[in-house]
C-alpha cells in the first residue's frame, strides 16, 4: 500500500504506523482525487490496520496462554507438594525412563550432572532425575534440602553409576549395611520402568525431586511387584550402520575413559 500511494498517487508522506501521516495522506487523496477514490484508500488503510492490530492481539493471546499453563504447572506442583508434607510421607510410583544425559565436564562421583528423564503417568510430567551418590547407602536428606520432618522413610542412593551408550546405563547399589559382597546392578534402558520415589524438598518455591528407588528398599519389591518383567527390560538402542557412510563423531554418544 505504502508503495502504490508513492508511485502513483504521488504521495512523499506515508508511513503505515504513523496515524497521523496517514490521516493527511487521505485528505490529500480526497482533494486531489475525489471521494470514491480517497474512500477505497481509507478502507484499505483500515484492513491493514486491523490485520496487524489482530497479529498483536494474538501475540498477546500466546504469551497470556503460556504464562498461564506455567502458572498451573505452578500451582499443581505447589498443591502436591503440600500434600506429601502434610499427609508426612514420600510418593512411591512406577516411572518411565526416556532419555540420559551425561556431564562430560566433570566425571567426580557425586559431583557431576548426570540425569536421567523419567515419565511419571500419575503427574503427567517428566523430569530429570540428577544421579546422586552418598557417603554410605543412605542419603543425607538435609544435605539435599529434601523434606523430612516426620518422615518414617530413608533415601537410599546409588553407590555407583556407569553410562555403558546412549541408551543404556547400569546403576550399582549396596544394602543398608554397606556390604560390598551383597551389591546389586540395576540395568536401565529407554522406555524400562522401574520403582520411583517423589520427595518435595525444602526450598522455596516449594518442589520435588525424584529418585530411583533402590532394590534393596521395602518399597522397591513393593512397587515393582506388578511391572512385567518385559516393561522393566526397555528397549536396546540399537545403532544403524549405513554403507558407505562413517561416523567421525558422535556428540550424543557416552563419552570414552581415558
Amino acid at each position: 500500500l505504502s508503495k502504490m500511494m508513492k508511485e502513483n498517487l504521488g504521495l512523499t508522506e506515508w508511513e503505515a504506523g504513523n496515524a497521523g501521516a496517514i490521516y493527511r495522506s487521505c485528505q490529500a487523496i480526497y482533494r486531489q482525487y475525489g471521494e470514491m477514490l480517497g474512500l477505497c484508500v481509507e478502507m484499505m488503510t483500515m484492513r491493514a490496520g486491523m490485520k496487524q492490530a489482530a497479529q498483536e492481539q494474538v501475540l498477546g493471546c500466546n504469551e497470556k496462554k503460556v504464562a498461564s499453563r506455567r502458572c498451573q504447572e505452578q500451582l499443581d506442583r505447589a498443591v502436591f507438594c503440600i500434600f506429601l508434607r502434610s499427609k508426612k510421607s514420600w510418593f512411591y510410583t512406577v516411572g518411565t525412563v526416556l532419555a540420559f544425559h551425561q556431564d562430560a565436564d566433570s566425571n567426580e562421583k557425586g559431583k557431576a550432572n548426570d540425569a536421567i528423564t523419567v515419565y511419571c503417568s500419575q503427574l503427567g510430567k517428566e523430569t530429570k532425575a540428577f544421579l546422586r551418590a552418598g557417603d554410605g547407602a543412605v542419603a543425607d536428606l538435609e544435605k539435599l534440602g529434601l523434606f523430612c520432618n516426620g518422615v518414617d522413610d530413608t533415601l537410599m542412593l546409588p553407590d555407583n553409576w556407569r553410562f555403558c551408550s546412549r541408551g543404556l546405563v547400569e546403576l550399582e547399589w549396596l544394602p543398608p549395611d554397606g556390604d560390598k559382597t551383597r551389591r546389586r546392578r540395576q540395568t536401565l534402558q529407554t522406555l524400562s520402568c522401574v520403582p520411583i520415589v517423589i520427595i518435595p524438598t525444602n526450598t522455596v518455591p516449594i518442589d520435588y525431586a525424584l529418585f530411583f528407588v533402590s532394590p534393596f528398599h521395602a518399597k522397591g519389591e513393593e512397587v515393582s511387584r506388578d511391572v512385567p518383567d518385559l516393561a522393566v527390560q526397555g528397549f536396546s538402542w540399537n545403532e544403524v550402520e549405513e554403507d558407505g557412510v562413517e561416523v567421525v563423531h558422535d556428540a550424543r554418544a557416552a563419552p570414552v575413559a581415558a
